[in-house]
C-alpha cells in the first residue's frame, strides 16, 4: 500500500514555466505511473481538485478549504477505490479547532488545517490519514513555537479518537519545519499513539524548482508503531522532463505491507 505526501504547489498559472497548467501533464503521467493507494496533497484549490478529479476517476477525493465558508487553500486526500472512504473530519490547527479560519497569535495570515481521513482498505483494515500542513513563520524566523502549537493540536486529536478507535495513522504533510527544530522532537516523543517517522532517513524535499541545492527536508510521514514496522521503503519522486518538475517539493512515497 502506497501512500504519499504531495505539495502541489499552489499558484495555477504566475509561475512562469513552473505554473501547475504546465505541470498538470507531468504530474498526470507519474500518479497514473505509481497509482499510490493514498494521496495527501497540500496547497491545493478547488480549480486543481476539479482537474485532478477529472483525471482520476479512480479516486476518492475529500477535503475543503481553510478560509471561516470553507473555501480557499486546502489540504486534500485522494483515496483509490475500491479502498473506501469511511469518514473524514477538517478541524483548524488553533486554540479552537472547530472555528473554521481560527488561528494562533502570532502565526501568518493563512489558517491551517488538518484533514483527518478514515479508510478502510480494500482488504478490510482500518487506517487513519491525517494530512496537514503547517505555518511557515518558524521556518523563517528560525523559531517553531507557532508550529509546534499547531502539530500539538493535531496530537492531541489523534490520541482523543486513537484511545476510542486504536485504528493505525499516518500523519504527514508539509510541516515547514526543519528535522532538529521542536515540531519534530515533539513527533518523536508523543506517546498515545507512538509514531515513527518512516522518512527520518530522506534528506532533502523542498527544492523551488531546482534552485535550491540540495535543498531542505520539511515534508514528513510519520506512522504509528505498529504501522512503521511494516514500512518496506521510502523514496522520493525525484522526476523532470524537458525541465519540468512535478513541484517546489519531491513528493514522498512510503509503501506499507497490509494483510
Amino acid at each position: 500500500m502506497k501512500i504519499v505526501t504531495f505539495n502541489l504547489r499552489v499558484r495555477w498559472d504566475n509561475d512562469g514555466t513552473n505554473s501547475f497548467i504546465h505541470r498538470l501533464g507531468l504530474i498526470d503521467e507519474t500518479l497514473r505511473a505509481e497509482m499510490p493507494d493514498v494521496i495527501c496533497f497540500q496547497e491545493m484549490k478547488d480549480r486543481h481538485r476539479d482537474v485532478l478529479q477529472r483525471l482520476l476517476p479512480e479516486y476518492t477525493f475529500v477535503g475543503h478549504g481553510n478560509k471561516p465558508d470553507m473555501t480557499g487553500e486546502m489540504v486534500c486526500t485522494a483515496v483509490k477505490k475500491p479502498h473506501a472512504v469511511c469518514g473524514f473530519e477538517a478541524f483548524w490547527l488553533s486554540p479552537t479547532p472547530q472555528t473554521p479560519g481560527s488561528r494562533f497569535d502570532g502565526q501568518s495570515v493563512h489558517p491551517r488545517i488538518c484533514l483527518m481521513t478514515l479508510v478502510r482498505t480494500a482488504g478490510g483494515e482500518m487506517l487513519r490519514v491525517c494530512n496537514t500542513h503547517l505555518d511557515y513563520i518558524g521556518v523563517l524566523e528560525g523559531n517553531d513555537d507557532v508550529e509546534a502549537m499547531q502539530m500539538a493540536v493535531l496530537l492531541e486529536k489523534l490520541r482523543d479518537v486513537t484511545a476510542k478507535q486504536p485504528y493505525d495513522a499516518v500523519v504527514c504533510g508539509d510541516l515547514n519545519v526543519f528535522p532538529h527544530m521542536k515540531t519534530v522532537a515533539l513527533l518523536n516523543s508523543w506517546e498515545q499513539p507512538r509514531l515513527v517517522d518512516v522518512t527520518a532517513e530522506i534528506p532533502v524535499t523542498f527544492h523551488e524548482f531546482g534552485a535550491r541545492d540540495p535543498g531542505d527536508k520539511i515534508d514528513y510521514l510519520f506512522a504509528t508503531e505498529a504501522l512503521a514496522a511494516k514500512c518496506r521503503g521510502v523514496a522520493l519522486w525525484v522526476v523532470r522532463k524537458n525541465g519540468i518538475y512535478l513541484s517546489d517539493h519531491y513528493p514522498v512515497c512510503a509503501e506499507f505491507d497490509f494483510g
